[in-house]
């Protein structure tokens, strides 16, 4: 799966883009050498991907203006999406992710709900159904797990702990709004499923098999 996330990486049409992963896992260490792929081992006390990431830039020195983070359990991910979000850095935001609308998964709490402001900032993340309703009929929006950063604005967030509401949910771009930071969320188009159960993998697995049969036949 690691190996799939990073080849949609490459496919992004960015000047000066440079692709690493950053992980704790021998075993994911192992699967990076066995296809060549960038990688630096990051300490396993780190809390959340985004401290591993910020480690990993960090070790790099490299001067980074803007940073994407990817999370390794998103191999549907697109390329434009990718794009889309340095864009928005790029105008000047410090924090942008993505959501797409889902019509199922309602009560699903590994599925991330966001509520936005009428300038698509992020209200609030929750594992619940937010804002709430009875109707299942209706599409809420799925968090994304894609994080775009000015290299300063992570620099910022790494000094926070985190409140009460990031240790309710669990998630960690609560966090960073608890602190004052925005999020800036662009709309995903088309089918994203992160990988957080068997079932995922599997419906996962079926829809890359038949995208590679249906550009073989």
């Amino acid at each position: 799966m690691i190996r799939r996330v990073y080849e949609q990486c490459l496919k992004a049409s960015i000047p000066c883009y440079d692709i690493w992963v950053a992980t704790d896992d021998e075993r994911i260490a192992q699967e990076c050498d066995a296809h060549r792929i960038n990688y630096i081992m990051t300490p396993e006390h780190l809390n959340s991907g985004t401290d591993r990431v910020f480690y990993a830039a960090d070790q790099l020195e490299s001067n980074y203006d803007s940073i994407i983070n990817v999370q390794g359990d998103e191999p549907l991910l697109s390329p434009v999406l990718i794009e889309k979000i340095i864009g928005k850095l790029e105008s000047g935001h410090e924090i942008v992710s993505a959501y797409c609308l889902k019509y199922d998964g309602h009560s699903d709490c590994n599925r991330v709900k966001v509520v936005l402001d009428n300038s698509d900032n992020a209200l609030y993340f929750s594992r619940g159904l937010i804002p709430y309703s009875t109707d299942f009929t209706k599409p809420y929006k799925k968090h994304i797990g894609v994080y775009g950063f000015s290299y300063q604005a992570m620099a910022d967030i790494m000094k926070t702990r985190g409140g009460k509401l990031y240790q309710e949910e669990n998630l960690e771009q609560l966090r960073w709004m608890e602190m004052g930071k925005k999020i800036h969320l662009i709309e995903m188009i088309g089918e994203t499923t992160a990988i957080d159960t068997v079932e995922d993998y599997e419906k996962v697995k079926n829809i890359i098999e038949m995208n590679v049969s249906g550009h073989q036949s």
